[in-house]
């Protein structure tokens, strides 16, 4: 728990405590303390897969928030002449901006 307390720049006692009252919420024992350190109790370790779910969830959202209106969105129309030059090419082109452009609809 040291370790863990340097870590996230927050006193041992401090660490110690709020892994007790989680403890106490949850009615479960989460971590095994031995004088070598501490090993996750299988409370421990489902609460932990559960948290970096919900973490990995909460970093989601606030990239999806932030990324509001940053991103290129929007409905484009495209005209062309059916055997000319520009067929060629227009394939392999919305392909690219479809890509690089998910938010667009061509």
């Amino acid at each position: 728990l040291t370790q863990a307390a340097e870590v996230l720049h927050i006193a041992q006692p401090a660490l110690s405590q709020q892994v007790a009252t989680l403890e106490g919420e949850l009615n479960q024992q989460l971590l095994i303390r031995t004088k070598r350190g501490v090993t996750p109790t299988d409370a421990g370790k489902i609460l932990y897969t559960h948290a970096r779910a919900i973490l990995r969830q909460c970093e989601q959202a606030q990239l999806a928030v932030h990324n509001v209106g940053q991103a290129l969105s929007g409905q484009v129309s495209i005209g062309f002449a059916p055997g000319t030059a520009a067929s060629s090419i227009t394939m392999p082109l919305l392909q690219a901006v479809r890509a690089e452009f998910p938010e667009i609809v061509i």
